[in-house]
């Protein structure tokens, strides 16, 4: 659990994908952070996202948020340059 009394800290999501595909995994995704944003809005986010090749083109409300994709590398690769950015 998140503690409201420590802002100074940040928080790391891991996804599949949330913006090249919309079904119910990428939903909960987008929708999970946007409560965390709510509930948490001084902490950083920092949102490692499998196979999606760029983040939202609309990055307005996901604020205080870094977005790492890596669905540009082969799918070989992928896997493994996804643990290195974690």
């Amino acid at each position: 659990m998140i503690s409201k009394s420590n802002t100074t800290k940040g928080c790391d999501l891991w996804f599949p994908n949330m913006f090249g595909f919309k079904g119910g995994i990428q939903v909960y995704s987008a929708f999970l952070l946007q409560v965390l944003q709510n509930l948490y809005p001084d902490r950083h986010y920092q949102v490692y996202v499998k196979h999606d090749t760029q983040s939202s083109p609309d990055l307005g409300h996901w604020y205080q948020t870094d977005f790492h994709v890596t669905g540009k590398i082969p799918l070989s690769w992928r896997t493994p340059a996804f643990a290195t950015q974690i």
